[in-house]
């Protein structure tokens, strides 16, 4: 019992912070993203490794399967889109080493970093008590580093197969 309202702790706190990065990408794009832009690996590792790491912080260690309840969850409820078939895509692309995949990994934990530095380290201080979702971080500064982690990646899988530089 005290896993199920871990797991549901953590979904909600992953919903929570990142759905609304996702909402404003959407916004500024003017529509919404397709199934195809959530299935490229980047995407996944980004979203996917994003999910994990506030939940991580959110709720302490998971359990292999209480971790992957939480990403399906939280990927349905972000992408809006079915999450029955993410998890096989993840083991894919973490098992086959796919470079794409691993960047957007990365690239989560820059982004969890901004979210996550101590207060003193940013160039202009929040005021007192101004927090967000459990952590307290400069908007602007996050919105930016969103931008160039995950809203630049959408207009390249049009095109180009391998974005990456």
């Amino acid at each position: 019992m005290f896993g199920l309202w871990k797991v549901r702790r953590a979904r909600k706190a992953a919903v929570a912070l990142i759905a609304p990065f996702v909402e404003e990408s959407q916004r500024r794009f003017a529509t919404q993203l397709t199934e195809h832009v959530w299935l490229e690996p980047y995407m996944v590792g980004f979203i996917s490794m994003l999910i994990s790491l506030v939940a991580e912080r959110t709720t302490g260690r998971l359990d292999s399967q209480s971790a992957g309840l939480v990403q399906l969850e939280a990927w349905q409820d972000v992408t809006g889109f079915p999450s029955h078939l993410i998890g096989e895509e993840i083991c894919l692309l973490s098992s086959g080493n796919d470079r794409r995949f691993s960047y957007g990994c990365l690239n989560a934990s820059r982004f969890m970093e901004e979210l996550t530095r101590p207060m003193h380290s940013h160039p202009d201080q929040l005021p007192p008590g101004f927090r967000i979702h459990g952590l307290n971080y400069d908007t602007s500064a996050a919105t930016a580093l969103w931008s160039e982690l995950f809203d630049s990646y959408i207009g390249t899988f049009d095109g180009d197969p391998d974005p990456l530089p």
